[in-house]
């Protein structure tokens, strides 16, 4: 996340657009001790990103088009 100045919302979704975990993801600085990766407890397939909260949780389904 080097160069992005705000935190991102992420909802890791698997094949079926189903969330299987949600995370808050800090911007990184010039310092190494706050850079962090960022993976879900369980596989998965797609990744939303979102300088919003959506409220998604666990277990919710989005629906889009690939």
């Amino acid at each position: 996340m080097m160069l992005v100045q705000r935190p991102l919302n992420l909802y890791f979704l698997d094949d079926e657009k189903k969330v299987v975990d949600a995370r808050e993801a800090e911007p990184w600085s010039f310092d190494p001790r706050t850079w962090k990766i960022y993976r879900p407890e369980q596989d998965s397939k797609y990744l939303l990103e979102s300088f919003e909260d959506l409220g998604l949780e666990e277990g919710d389904s989005v629906e889009f088009d690939v």
